[in-house]
C-alpha cells in the first residue's frame, strides 16, 4: 500500500502544471515512502536476533543510500538532457517495479509484537530516541538537502551536482565494509563518536569551500555518519520497546523526518540570502551535540 501511494505521487509530479500542484504531489510521494522505512526497520527487528541487527541495519542503509545516490545522479542527468519531469517519471516507474517485485518475491511475516503507540510512548527510551532522531534529522538530513542547490548556485550543472551527491551512496557502501571490520573490535560509543565527528568535518568542509570540493567531502563524510551513528540508533530503536516495536520505530522514524523538514525550513532563509557558508558553519557547530547525545543515550539506555 505504501509503495502504491509513493508511485501515485511520482506520477502526479510528472503531470504537475504549477509549483503548488508539484508540492502536493511530492508530499504524497514522500508520505508513501516515509511509511516504508519504519516498516523495514521493524521487520529487521522482528526477524534478526539482537547480535545481527547492526549488520542488518548497516546493509539496509547501504542499499538505501545507494538508491538515493543513484536517484540524484539519474535525476541530474535526465534534467540536463530531457527536462525536470523525467526524473519524477523514472522514480515512479522504478517504484512500480519495486512494488511488483515486493508482491511477487517477498512476503514478510506479520509483526509478532504490534503493540500500540500509547504503549511505546510509555517507554522512556522510546521518547528519548525520538528526541535524538528529531535533532539528528535537522542536523544531518536537513542540511543535506542544501548540498545540490549549493553547487547549482555556483554555476555547476545538474549533472555535476548529481555525480558529486552520488558519492554519498558510494561512501556509505565503503564505510559499511569498514564498519564490519571495526564493529567486533571497537566499542559502539567510540564508533558513534567517530560518525558524529565526521559530520562536523563534512559541514565544515562546505562552510570553508562551498564548491565541488567541499560538497564532495561532505558527501563522503556523511556516509560514515550514516553507518557509524545512524545505524546504531536504528538498532536501539528496535530494542527500545519490544512489546510495541512497530509503533516505537514509527515514532523514531517520524521524528527523524520531521527533524529533517525543520532543519531545511530553518536553513532556507540563510540559503535564500546567499549565506551558504554561514548556514553550513551553523551546522558544523550544531553537529557536536551528537557527542552529548551519545553520552546521555548510553546513560539512559543502561536504565531500561
Amino acid at each position: 500500500m505504501t509503495h502504491t501511494i509513493a508511485v501515485v505521487g511520482a506520477g502526479l509530479s510528472v503531470l504537475a502544471d504549477s509549483l503548488q500542484t508539484l508540492l502536493i504531489a511530492r508530499f504524497i510521494a514522500g508520505a508513501g515512502m516515509a511509511s516504508v522505512v519504519p516498516a523495514v526497520i521493524a521487520w529487521v527487528g522482528e526477524v534478526l536476533p539482537p547480535d545481527q541487527r547492526v549488520a542488518g541495519a548497516t546493509d539496509m542503509n547501504s542499499a538505501y543510500a545507494t538508491g538515493a545516490a543513484a536517484g540524484v545522479l539519474g535525476a541530474g542527468l535526465l534534467a540536463d538532457a530531457r527536462g525536470w519531469a523525467w526524473g519524477f517519471g523514472a522514480s515512479g516507474l522504478l517504484g512500480g517495479l519495486a512494488l511488483l517485485a515486493t508482491l511477487r518475491l517477498f512476503s514478510p511475516p506479520p509483526p509478532a509484537t504490534p503493540g500500540s503507540l500509547r504503549v511505546a510512548l510509555g517507554v522512556p527510551a522510546v521518547r528519548w530516541l525520538a528526541g535524538i532522531a528529531l535533532v539528528e534529522g535537522a542536523t544531518l538530513f536537513g542540511l543535506f538537502a542544501f548540498l545540490a542547490p549549493t553547487l547549482l548556485a555556483t554555476g555547476a550543472s545538474a549533472s555535476l551536482a548529481g555525480v558529486l551527491i552520488a558519492a554519498y551512496g558510494l561512501s556509505v557502501v565503503l564505510w559499511s565494509r569498514v564498519a564490519r571490520a571495526a564493529t567486533p573490535r571497537v566499542p559502539v560509543l567510540r564508533l558513534m563518536a567517530f560518525g558524529g565527528a565526521m559530520l562536523t568535518l563534512g559541514w565544515s568542509a562546505v562552510a570553508w569551500s562551498p564548491g565541488a570540493g567541499g560538497v564532495l567531502s561532505a558527501s563522503v563524510m556523511m556516509g560514515s555518519t550514516i553507518i557509524f551513528f545512524h545505524s546504531q540508533l536504528q538498532v536501539w530503536a528496535t530494542q527500545a520497546a519490544p512489546q510495541a516495536r512497530g509503533p516505537g520505530i514509527a515514532m523514531f522514524s517520524g521524528c527523524l523526518f520531521v527533524g529533517a523538514s525543520l532543519g531545511t525550513a530553518l536553513g532556507r532563509p540563510l540559503f535564500a540570502a546567499g549565506q551558504v557558508q554561514l548556514l553550513f558553519a551553523v551546522g558544523a557547530l550544531t553537529a557536536p551535540e551528537f557527542g552529548l547525545n551519545i553520552w546521555l543515550s548510553a546513560r539512559w539506555w543502561a536504565r531500561w
